[in-house]
């Protein structure tokens, strides 16, 4: 269970692989203009099935409320949420990369939740725009079959050994890679021209998605790469502890983190607070850390068995918006500096 949000994070667009169409679909504005039901909540959420439903039906139990579910893809549901207008058919959005309801801040109002002050600061909003529900560490991980040591932080990814052995996949297209591209860009210990330099080695080789890249480091293929803590734990978990491993960059990182957000104009904006103050609550972040083996948003609760402490793994202040409003340059020093595959020069030997 521990992979369970890697097909949604840090703002996929990607449609939920495990399911062809959306939970309880409900109409959009185009296909709709009723008057919304009294006492329904409806939830727009990319999450997976199993987490959705452990939310809704312990959110029915406890509070009596009805609620409506809507499954699709990220992008497809802040699509429809846009759509609406200023009438809309969602109350909240739970699940999503805090980056993109930052991007997509218009269509959101704040809230602070009851839960608030046990709720870690690395990963809330200064202005309550979103509630975190679950955060997934940017991790190195590494084939032990083309490096004999792990590699210690950004710095050795720009190292000639690694000249052409580096997985990461396009972060014009991964979420996942473009949050890594901002924290390598934001860390104050990797250097100003850390982002071209790590470009250049990566030798033209590029990833076609954040799937590929755990792959390729599974077969061998690369000697490491930039992925989320998730995806290393379900290799691991699955027998390959002797084929992989995981590195927490000593310069610093920051985490993919899930979050929820009520709609602007909800509704039912009162129940969709009660909805954010459940998820919040030590009840269900202790549902997520056991059941599901997600790390926990609030700072009283411990993660789960197995994964590295959070007091072990540095965290830089990685700022969301500036990732959001620095994404075009950042992309354009990164694609200027990235060498075409055909004039890819990689290093023969193992780093």
């Amino acid at each position: 269970m521990a992979a369970l949000l890697v097909v949604c994070s840090a703002g996929c667009g990607q449609k939920p692989d495990d399911e062809a169409e959306p939970a309880n679909a409900g109409p959009s504005s185009s296909e709709s203009s009723e008057e919304p039901e009294e006492d329904l909540l409806v939830i727009y959420s990319p999450l997976p099935q199993e987490v959705l439903e452990a939310a809704v039906s312990g959110f029915e139990a406890e509070t009596g409320v009805e609620v409506e579910t809507v499954r699709d893809s990220v992008d497809q549901l802040i699509g429809r949420i846009s759509a609406q207008g200023d009438k809309p058919q969602a109350d909240l959005l739970f699940g999503g990369g805090a980056e993109v309801v930052r991007q997509f801040e218009d269509l959101f109002t704040p809230y602070e939740t009851e839960e608030s002050e046990a709720l870690d600061p690395l990963f809330t909003a200064d202005d309550n725009l979103y509630t975190p529900l679950t955060p997934m560490p940017i991790v190195l991980m590494y084939s032990k079959e083309q490096t004999t040591r792990a590699p210690a932080g950004w710095t050795a990814l720009v190292n000639s050994a690694y000249n052409g052995w580096i997985a990461f996949a396009d972060p014009s297209k991964s979420g996942t890679s473009y949050t890594a591209l901002c924290v390598m860009d934001q860390s104050p210990d990797t250097g100003e021209d850390y982002v071209e330099r790590f470009a250049e080695n990566l030798d033209g080789k590029m990833c076609s998605s954040i799937a590929e890249v755990y792959a390729r480091l599974a077969d061998g293929t690369f000697a490491a790469g930039v992925t989320l803590e998730n995806s290393v734990q379900k290799y691991l978990e699955a027998g390959y502890e002797n084929a992989v491993g995981v590195s927490y960059p000593q310069e610093g990182t920051t985490a993919a983190v899930e979050v929820s957000a009520v709609v602007k104009g909800a509704p039912h904006e009162e129940l969709a607070q009660q909805f954010i103050d459940y998820v919040s609550g030590e009840e269900f972040q202790k549902k997520l850390t056991g059941q599901f083996e997600l790390r926990t948003a609030r700072s009283d609760l411990d993660d789960p068995e197995g994964l590295t402490p959070r007091s072990e793994i540095k965290f830089i202040e990685y700022s969301v918006p500036a990732a959001v409003d620095g994404r075009a340059a950042l992309l354009e020093r990164f694609a200027a500096a990235e060498k075409p595959e055909d004039a890819s020069s990689a290093s023969e030997a193992q780093p």
